[in-house]
């Protein structure tokens, strides 16, 4: 239980989740909860670069998530699990298809949301997306995520080049996690696309400066693979000014 209360703000309690979660694996290997739990630290881990070794990861996750699928395969969260492994390794299609399985097997569950609408928005279903994003706040209106969905519906906004909506969610996301490199991207390339040049340039130089990029090709082999938004948002780093 304290491992799931802190996955909320699982990266200031990094080391402590990962670790209960563990060895509550450890006391009971049949413990379905904590091995899907923990591969949604490893997912975490993935998004944040905090990840030594990326496939690694990944693999770490596959195999968490189908040792869990062969004890319970009705346990929604299982699902949500393989919808993440299949999300990194850029497996759009078989995300989705673990992120609706999710869904069908827990209704009501705003986690099994999240997830498929990130894929769906990176499969390029866009507006499907955003349906699935905004049914997360009607789900849960009060949860300690709402930032996250914010976020869901920034990218779903993206893909459908509503980029004036866009920002406003994203900014809602920005309030919460002021310090995340993926979101000060996300705003560089919806300045880029809304004019709004100064401030874009801004954000451009912080934003390189803290990735590292030196071209177009660095971006695409270190965001989300195979995903639908990749040179939506190429486009928009240019129009902030990245000269690729």
């Amino acid at each position: 239980m304290r491992g799931l209360a802190n996955m909320p703000s699982y990266g200031r309690h990094r080391a402590e989740t990962k670790g209960l979660f563990e060895q509550a694996l450890h006391d009971d290997p049949n413990f379905v909860d904590a091995g899907a739990a923990l591969a949604l630290c490893h997912s975490a881990d993935v998004y944040a670069s905090r990840s030594e070794n990326v496939d690694a990861s990944i693999a770490t996750m596959f195999d968490l998530a189908n040792r869990a699928l062969r004890i319970d395969a009705r346990h929604f969260r299982v699902h949500v699990a393989l919808c993440l492994a299949h999300f990194w390794r850029g497996e759009m299609k078989e995300s989705v298809e673990a992120g609706r399985k999710a869904i069908a097997l827990n209704p009501s569950s705003a986690e099994a949301c999240e997830w498929l609408s990130a894929a769906l928005c990176h499969l390029g279903l866009a507006q499907e997306a955003e349906d699935c994003a905004r049914l997360c706040f009607r789900l849960t209106p009060i949860d300690p995520r709402l930032h996250q969905y914010h976020f869901l519906l920034a990218q779903a906004l993206l893909g459908q080049r509503r980029f004036d909506e866009a920002y406003e969610h994203l900014m809602n996301t920005l309030k919460a996690r002021p310090h995340d490199i993926v979101l000060l991207g996300y705003r560089t390339v919806l300045l880029g696309h809304l004019g709004r040049t100064e401030e874009a340039r801004a954000c451009l130089a912080e934003y390189l400066g803290k990735r590292g990029f030196k071209s177009a090709d660095d971006y695409r082999r270190q965001y989300i693979r195979n995903s639908a938004l990749t040179e939506l948002n190429l486009e928009g780093l240019r129009k902030a000014g990245w000269e690729v």
